[in-house]
């Protein structure tokens, strides 16, 4: 029902769209209503395509007919209706607003209105069941009108059986009311007999016309697309004109054939044949309102050049106009639709729209004084229903900005925001103890112009400038061009309401950015906006007589908690480390160092933080260098945003992922493997001198484990825990660490595994993991920890890997079990025979989900085992118990034959299926029968039991072919 519900929703949004198209081509044919009728029936063309092609398949120009302002809506719901149910059939609850003023400056009222959570969710309910209803209805008509004609069609075809042939594609009846075409791949003309030699002149280029011009073909189509639009009233008034349309056209083809003096004779004919209700699925001369159609042939005049030219290109506008989209817009904008001053008040209307990712929405207020900004705070925020808050995703609301006057100035200034359906907000914001003696208010928008909306980009709602003295005439308008300033801005989150807060601490940062690393006291204050005396007590040192320009933090004491489970210095330092780099122009490098204790002999830890790592997390944001993102308060909201990402704070950084980070700058690939997999934080020391590591020239990382270790029960190490949960994980963490990784493959006792690449970012999607790519993981400690999460949360298994076994005496032969397993789960297993000279010959293949259901079996008592394997296919889940057997000239092999079984029903691959049960050392046959026999499935299965002789017997074999 949701695929059915989802093409209904397409055809709603193309229904829409076709309607002001629908429109235009009715206005271009009055204009054309002295044209010849072909130019008229051309234009409908344009409305079946709108009807048939998607919206996402039309190009973009600008000269559209949807960039037209009264049609933006028009564009909007089409646009919604194209991705499914659009919030206009979801009613929000009531909107509720969260307000931040400070207790000690202002006070703030709101309003609530609107339907409770309780009641929008019923409703929502019953908006859902009557869409459900509407698509079976919709269905019901489409079903109604397709058997309709398919009978209409039929009854046609049996009254002309008995026609009798006239010549060429000519056929004469009885008992036909008019000429007609008839037939689609070879038409056939229909005439009654005893026509005149005149008449049927005039019926057969008419109905030539008809054929030639391919009319069978296209009436047919656009009644397909009739039955389909069948609840558009619209769509049958385009129908009812594009067959009177055609009808016409043709009328006028004869007569430009014919001449002047066929016009008396041909509206005879029409008259003679007309008719009162049409011939279904056919090209009747008669049908369409003979007595307009007899009207214009008595009016017909030869067209002129001059007039064709003007008529072709009408049709060529209405036609690029039509069947182009709009140019693409802004997916979230802001608009001002109107500005009203009076009486000292300015009040702005404004409408929004505001669409994923985006999930919460904010108006700051930003107070400025000699042009430097003194505070920041949100006054007015909320999200969105889909994202956990009340708001709709577009509307309107009004500003209103009243500086209220004291001793001469201005004490306060009065906001108000007025959001409709009753709910309003009011705000009195204390204005800076300075004499003002005049103000101006300043839209930041263009009338009637859309300004685009990202968590980048703000808009200026509005801008109150308050002067001394008698505001300038010099046309600056920007906070910094008068003594104080107010100014009101929109701003967008993707992450929630929640994100405002780090926006408040983003803009406190920036304003404390510095151009060069040598104003001691200015960096200063960064670390304490930084909060860094939090990680303990510290000193700064300043290393700027040649470069790397380095900023070092210096730890007093030894941290508490470093362990692979508790926050470090590590972690929160890493992040601090990357706003520093973003604020101080020639930053080039910051260094902490803290005390810690090694073999029980203290000594002091440096980390090294350079630029390069922090303009790779950049540029994984979209900006060139960490420079870059450090230039916008927006872009500096992001940064903070990003360490925050997916609910995972800073401070949560494990000592375990700071650690795999920083060892990955300092150490090459094979003792970065050595600290991994022998660590005692993350691997297995027990693992020390026993592994060997080659790195390939094909990016091929290589691990060989001593086979002795598989015997050390006291080192817990065996192959189905340590070996594939230490390959998985630590193969992922390589790769994501070490980017000339391009494969991993680890190899121990009898068995070899291998993870790549695109085996790794298969299993990253199919975790849904935020990032796409196995090698964004390694950009900062912070993406490593998210690793880390992902690894524990899937414990590893899941990702796609090869895996081979040594086997002996299976099917009489030694070699290797090879196995593929894909991302989700389900394994080919291949078992090859080895040769004296190494090469490999397969000998028996099994597959299914989960781990392998293969045993050796002596099956007919001859002293050699076959070989039975239980399988399951991928596809349709069919079971089978296959038996390989090795002859003379090959391999067989064998499944239960159905042959014989009573009253067994074959109706496709699953009306068997088998299985062998080791502990009762029996097969079982399970198969549909017939038990009523009326030869159809009831669904019910009979069973059969085969002890090993018995299913030796039972078994039909064929030679396998690899």
């Amino acid at each position: 029902m949701e695929l059915l519900t989802n093409v209904f929703f397409r055809l709603l949004s193309m229904s829409v769209a076709a309607l002001p198209v629908m429109a235009v081509v009715l206005l271009a044919r009055q204009l054309l209503r002295r044209s010849p009728r072909k130019y008229s029936y051309a234009l409908w063309f344009v409305v079946w395509f709108r009807l048939v092609c998607p919206p996402g398949l039309l190009t973009r120009v600008r000269w559209s007919l949807f960039n037209l302002s009264p049609l933006e809506p028009v564009g909007r719901l089409a646009e919604d209706l194209n991705r499914g149910m659009p919030q206009a059939f979801v009613p929000d609850p009531g909107p509720v607003l969260g307000i931040y003023p400070g207790a000690e400056s202002g006070s703030a009222v709101v309003v609530q209105a609107g339907l409770s959570p309780g009641e929008a969710a019923l409703t929502a309910a019953v908006a859902e069941t009557a869409m459900r209803i509407a698509v079976v209805v919709w269905l019901a008509g489409l079903a109604v009108l397709l058997v309709y004609g398919a009978v209409a069609y039929v009854r046609l075809r049996r009254s002309v059986a008995a026609a009798v042939w006239a010549g060429g594609e000519v056929w004469e009846c009885d008992g036909i009311p008019t000429p007609f075409v008839l037939g689609i791949h070879r038409p056939r003309i229909y005439i009654p007999f005893g026509l005149n030699a005149h008449g049927r002149t005039y019926i057969l280029a008419h109905e030539r016309f008809h054929i030639r011009r391919r009319d069978h073909w296209a009436k047919l189509l656009c009644l397909l697309i009739l039955a389909v639009y069948w609840w558009n009233p619209a769509v049958w008034l385009a129908w009812t004109l594009f067959c009177r349309d055609m009808e016409m056209r043709c009328d006028e083809a004869v007569l430009t054939e014919l001449g002047d003096q066929a016009k008396t004779g041909y509206s005879e004919s029409l008259l003679a044949f007309a008719l009162d209700r049409r011939v279904p699925m056919a090209l009747a001369f008669g049908e369409h309102d003979a007595g307009r159609r007899v009207k214009n042939v008595l009016n017909w005049k030869r067209e002129r050049p001059r007039m064709a030219v003007l008529a072709l290109m009408l049709v060529a506008t209405v036609a690029t106009v039509c069947c182009n989209n709009g140019t693409e817009q802004p997916d979230s904008w802001v608009r001002l639709e109107s500005r009203n001053d009076q009486a000292g008040e300015t009040s702005v209307e404004i409408s929004y729209r505001v669409r994923e990712p985006a999930m919460a929405w904010a108006i700051y207020e930003d107070v400025y004084q000699g042009g430097v900004r003194i505070s920041s705070r949100p006054v007015l925020l909320d999200g969105f229903t889909d994202a956990g808050g009340v708001s709709a995703r577009e509307g309107g609301l009004s500003l209103t900005v009243n500086p209220a006057p004291a001793n001469g100035g201005w004490a306060e200034l009065a906001f108000r925001a007025n959001l409709g359906e009753g709910v309003t907000a009011t705000y009195n914001l204390p204005l800076p103890e300075l004499d003002f003696s005049s103000e101006r208010v300043v839209s930041g928008l263009k009338d009637g112009e859309r300004q685009e909306l990202t968590e980048r980009i703000d808009a200026e709602l509005l801008t109150v400038l308050l002067f001394t003295e008698q505001a300038p005439d010099t046309g600056a308008n920007t906070p910094e061009s008068a003594a104080a300033a107010v100014q009101y801005r929109l701003v967008l989150s993707n992450t929630g309401e929640g994100s405002f807060a780090v926006m408040d601490e983003a803009q406190t940062l920036f304003d404390l950015r510095m151009d060069y690393i040598g104003d001691a006291p200015a960096a200063g204050r960064l670390l304490e906006a930084l909060d860094v005396g939090s990680l303990g007590a510290y000193t700064m040192e300043l290393f700027t007589s040649a470069a790397p320009y380095t900023l070092q933090v210096n730890f007093r004491d030894e941290p508490a908690d470093i362990d692979p489970t508790s926050p470090a210095i590590d972690g929160p330092m890493t992040w601090k480390a990357e706003v520093l780099l973003a604020l101080i122009g020639n930053l080039e490098q910051v260094n902490w160092s803290y005390p810690t204790r090694e073999d029980g002999q203290k000594t002091l830890l440096t980390m090294y933080y350079p630029r390069s790592q922090a303009d790779a997390h950049a540029q994984a944001l979209g900006y060139d260098d960490i420079k870059e993102l450090g230039q916008t308060a927006a872009g500096l909201r992001e940064l903070l945003a990003y360490w925050n990402y997916n609910g995972m704070q800073v401070e949560a950084v494990s000592h375990t992922a700071s650690q795999m980070y920083l060892l990955a700058q300092e150490r090459t690939a094979d003792t970065l493997a050595e600290d991994l997999l022998c660590w005692d934080l993350w691997g297995d020391p027990a693992l020390d001198g026993n592994y060997e590591f080659e790195m390939e020239t094909d990016g091929t990382a290589r691990f060989s484990i001593s086979e002795g270790m598989w015997n050390e029960e006291d080192r817990g190490w065996d192959e189905t825990t340590n070996a594939v949960g230490l390959d998985v994980r630590n193969a992922l963490i390589l790769m994501a660490l070490w980017p000339e990784i391009d494969a991993v493959q680890w190899r121990g006792g009898s068995w070899l595994s291998e993870v790549s690449e695109a085996g790794a970012d298969d299993w990253l999607a199919r975790q849904r993991a935020p990032m796409p790519s196995i090698r964004d993981y390694g950009a900062s400690a912070e993406t490593v920890q998210l690793l880390l999460n992902l690894l524990a949360e899937a414990d590893g298994g899941a990702v796609p890997a090869t895996e081979e076994y040594a086997f002996q005496n299976i099917l009489g032969v030694d070699g290797v079990r090879w196995t593929k397993t894909d991302t989700n789960g389900f394994s080919i297993r291949t078992y090859y025979a080895l040769g004296a000279d190494g090469s490999r010959t397969p000998i028996a293949e099994s597959f299914g989900w989960g781990g392998a259901e293969d045993y050796s079996v002596d099956l007919d008592g001859d002293g050699v085992e076959e070989l039975v394997c239980n399988v399951t296919y991928g596809g349709d889940g069919a079971r089978r118990a296959y038996v390989y057997q090795r002859r003379a000239d090959g391999i067989y092999l064998g499944d239960l034959s159905t042959g014989g079984l009573p009253d067994f029903l074959d109706w496709g691959v699953n009306a068997s299926w088998s299985e062998y049960d080791p502990e009762g050392r029996v097969f079982r046959l399970h198969y549909c029968v017939d038990t009523d026999g009326n030869g159809e499935a009831e669904e019910e299965y009979a069973l059969a039991e085969y002890g090993l002789a018995e299913a030796a017997g039972a078994l039909a074999w064929n030679r396998w072919e690899p």
